[in-house]
């Protein structure tokens, strides 16, 4: 059997009732709480207290209303009743196919849910694989553009400022310090202008 504590969500409790055995989820969700009804039945707890309404929804009694120790899944006093009487065989029929739709439709939502998550995950792990693809490739990019520079400066740097020059040690580690060193195009033309200034 299995029932619900409030109006807003079906808790899971597994209880006995002359050899019925059942630990589901109820079905629906509960429009008042277990102590919402009177007159009030009290169980055989010290101190004294009043005992919880549920619903059963096993084979034998679905939808039938029972009381019982409110503390019964912390052991209780062991007091338990039903609160009305069975219903008709048609209706419990009835209230059992429900009760089955009702189930498997939450278990494939559950299945949904997961599935729908694990794409999601997926997903966002393939994106993540793509930028960092994109991200090295463009990196790639900057580099070859780098390299195709540098290239381009050496090959132009003995007829710019004469073979002399190129062939002194200082000058070109101070070069080679201008080029990479340099952030912006007025920081590389201050370096450069340094350097000609003391080599020339």
């Amino acid at each position: 059997m299995s029932g619900s504590g409030s109006s807003s969500s079906s808790r899971v409790l597994s209880c006995s009732w002359n050899g019925e055995e059942e630990t589901r989820e109820s079905p629906i969700r509960y429009r008042v709480g277990p102590l919402a009804y009177e007159p009030a039945v009290y169980c055989n707890c010290v101190p004294v207290r009043k005992a919880a309404l549920w619903i059963s929804w096993s084979n034998k009694n679905p939808g039938r209303r029972y009381r019982k120790c409110y503390r019964a899944c912390q052991g209780g006093c062991g007091f338990i009743g039903w609160y009305e009487g069975p219903h008709d065989p048609f209706v419990q029929t009835l209230l059992i196919d429900l009760r089955d739709a009702v189930w498997e439709l939450k278990k494939q939502r559950s299945v949904l849910k997961l599935a729908l998550k694990e794409a999601s995950e997926d997903h966002e792990a393939k994106k993540k694989e793509l930028e960092d693809k994109m991200n090295r490739l463009e990196l790639e990019k900057l580099v070859m553009r780098a390299v195709l520079c540098m290239w381009h400066i050496l090959s132009k740097i003995t007829e710019k400022v004469g073979r002399t020059i190129t062939k002194n040690d200082d000058f070109l580690s101070e070069f080679m310090s201008c080029v990479w060193g340099s952030e912006t195009p007025d920081e590389f033309e201050a370096r450069w202008t340094s350097i000609m200034s003391r080599n020339t």
